[in-house]
């Protein structure tokens, strides 16, 4: 038996948002490229000891977006529909 759980770690792309250098970044490039941001959450699966998704084993969200970050979700365009 290990002594350190093992898990399948996954990025899950969420939103979308385009937007313009000026708009980020303290001190702009003067060419005002693109600067696109995605929205991402990690979500960890644990396994078991044959490195098998665990029975039962409840996928545990490591980052989750702030406050501020989820009342703005309105603007973003969702990368995949959410039925």
């Amino acid at each position: 038996m290990r002594s350190t759980p093992i898990y399948e770690v996954h990025a899950i792309k969420y939103a979308h948002l385009p937007r313009k250098a000026w708009e980020v970044q303290i001190t702009p490039d003067p060419h005002d490229a693109d600067f696109p941001m995605d929205y991402f959450v990690w979500v960890a699966i644990p396994l078991d000891e044959s490195g098998k998704r665990a029975i039962g084993g409840k996928p545990v969200v490591i980052d989750s977006p702030p406050r501020s970050a989820r009342s703005a979700a309105a603007r973003l365009s969702a990368t995949r529909p959410t039925s």
